[in-house]
């Protein structure tokens, strides 16, 4: 497993510890998603981070049978929570899409035979995807459930900057 990902396959309990430990980046995306809300979308997002974060955990550490499977199954799940926000809600927030395009690049430019793979460094490219795509996916679900519930006019009706859009109000 983790081949594909650059940093050396070592013999110990963490396999690719740099890729395993920034896989945690995950689990504070989700902690900032779920933090202070408890409506359905925040709880699916959160979890579908948790499962990612889980997965590439143990993909890139341990690497036990199961973990493939998550790995790659916690990723389309928290994909399609991530593309129902976006269709929900409009195009991502300026700092989602930075996050997201730098996280390719380094994912691009740090797999195996890139450019920038040095498989025996403790700087791993792969890493800063992790950590990139958890922000980026952090920032779109929980933009996403902080704008779910309508705001109140001070007549007490709906305003007209509750309309679903990351957009400015419009007079």
């Amino acid at each position: 497993m983790g081949g594909a990902d650059c940093e050396l396959v070592g013999g110990g309990w963490l396999a690719q510890p740099v890729n395993a430990w920034s896989s945690l980046a995950y689990l504070a995306a989700a902690g900032f998603v779920a933090s202070g809300r408890r409506d359905a979308f925040a709880v699916l997002g959160a979890i579908a981070l948790v499962l990612v974060g889980v997965g590439s955990f143990a993909y890139h550490g341990p690497q036990p049978g199961w973990a493939g499977p998550l790995h790659d199954a916690s990723i389309v799940v928290l994909l399609g929570v991530v593309l129902f926000a976006v269709g929900r809600r409009g195009p991502p927030p300026p700092v989602a899409v930075v996050a997201l395009l730098a996280g390719g690049l380094l994912y691009v430019m740090g797999r195996t035979g890139a450019p920038l793979c040095s498989p025996s460094s403790v700087v791993q490219l792969h890493a800063g995807w992790h950590v990139a795509t958890a922000v980026a996916a952090g920032a779109v679900l929980a933009l996403s459930r902080r704008a779910s519930a309508p705001r109140r006019s001070r007549s007490g009706g709906p305003s007209r900057a509750s309309s679903g859009r990351w957009s400015r109000r419009t007079p």
